[in-house]
Parts: structure tokens; C-alpha cells; sequence
């Protein structure tokens, strides 16, 4: 069972109530930045103490718009990762497991993923001109933390066959697995997915 919890940089895009006007924000506004997101903080520890008092075992902590395709590493660095490590280390400090996903583009940002050392760590599928393969993640994650596949949802699950779905968990499986690997997908699924068909791809991915 588990839980979400918000992340700071997340609020930030909130509170401006628009991507491009917070990404720009980044650059002429960074104190009001920084500010909004240390204000979040206190509130964000004090949700991660509630959750942990309702038994769940791990808390998801989503990451988006900051990869290396929207934002810089000295932006990156500033405005996202001491966070989020401070985050990862609170969730393991109540007890409990953070499984912490990325979007967009991950690979570049592994160094200092890996320092934040979640416990669990999934990826987006690539696309829209990003290549987020799953055995690169495990290069750069190395082999102690626990990776969520990446199956793609749409021409995988979605629109796949049951051959399909099977080649592409024996790839993942191959170039990630066997150990501290959990068979998943980049993102969401898809309205457009049968339920009938989404059981029969966990099926086939047991097997």
C-alpha cells in the first residue's frame, strides 16, 4: 500500500498556475522560487509523518518538468535535487519506502538521482525525442536500487499483442533485471486500455 506526498518543485508550478510563466520564473524570479518552495517544506515533512501513522509501507514521490530536455543542471541543482534528497531521506526516516519517478529526460540527472538514493526508481518511456532505455537507468543507478520498468503504454500495452508485451519484458528483464526489478510502465495507462487487457499483460509479465 502506498501513499503520495507532494515535492516542492511541484508546488512551485502550482502557485505560478502555469508552466511557462513558472519556468521563466526560474530565471528572473529565483529567490521567490526558493522562497515558495522552503515555505512548502515544513508542511510536506508533517504530510510524510501522517502518512506513515496510516501504516502505509512507501510513499510515491513524482518528479516532471525538470529534466536535462526543459531545465539546466546548475538549475536543476538549485531548484530541485537538495529537495527532493531531502524528501527521499524523510520517508526512509519515518519508516517508510520511497519509490521515487522521474519524467522526461532522466539520464543525465542519474549521478545525482543515485546520491539521492531512493529506494525504488521508475522512469517515463521514451519519447518525444528523449531515449530514457531502461539498461541505461541501470548503468547509472547501479545494481542496489530497485527499478520500475518502463514498458511503453500505448504501442506496448495498449496496442500491443501478447507477443509483443512478452519480447518487451524479457528485454527489460535482460537489461535491467533480474534482481531489484519490478515489471511496470512509464506512464500511466491509457483510458483507451481494456481492462481485459491490461490482466492479460500482468499475466504475461509474471510468467
Amino acid at each position: 500500500v502506498y501513499g503520495r506526498v507532494r515535492i516542492p518543485y511541484g508546488v512551485l508550478f502550482g502557485d505560478f498556475g502555469d508552466m511557462g510563466a513558472a519556468l521563466i520564473a526560474l530565471k528572473r524570479e529565483p529567490e521567490r522560487c526558493i522562497k515558495i518552495m522552503e515555505e512548502t517544506i515544513p508542511q510536506i515533512l508533517e504530510e510524510i509523518e501522517a502518512w506513515a501513522d496510516t501504516g502505509v509501507h512507501s510513499l510515491w514521490l513524482g518528479q516532471w518538468l525538470c529534466s536535462a530536455d526543459l531545465i539546466s543542471e546548475t538549475d536543476y541543482l538549485k531548484f530541485v535535487y537538495p529537495y527532493d534528497k531531502l524528501l527521499i531521506e524523510a520517508v526512509k526516516a519515518a519508516g517508510m519506502i520511497p519509490i521515487y519517478h522521474f519524467c522526461g529526460d532522466a539520464v543525465p540527472r542519474l549521478p545525482y538521482i543515485k546520491k539521492s538514493n531512493p529506494t525504488i526508481f521508475g522512469v517515463e518511456e521514451s519519447k518525444k525525442g528523449f531515449d530514457v532505455e531502461i539498461g541505461k537507468i541501470r548503468t547509472g543507478m547501479g545494481k542496489d536500487v530497485c527499478l520500475l520498468g518502463n514498458v511503453d503504454v500505448y504501442d506496448i500495452v495498449e496496442r500491443g499483442t501478447p507477443e509483443m508485451w512478452a519480447q518487451e519484458v524479457e528485454r527489460q528483464v535482460s537489461a535491467a533485471g533480474p534482481e531489484r526489478f519490478i515489471v511496470s510502465c512509464g506512464s500511466p495507462i491509457t483510458p483507451d486500455t481494456p481492462p481485459e487487457q491490461l490482466l492479460e499483460f500482468i499475466q504475461t509479465a509474471k510468467q
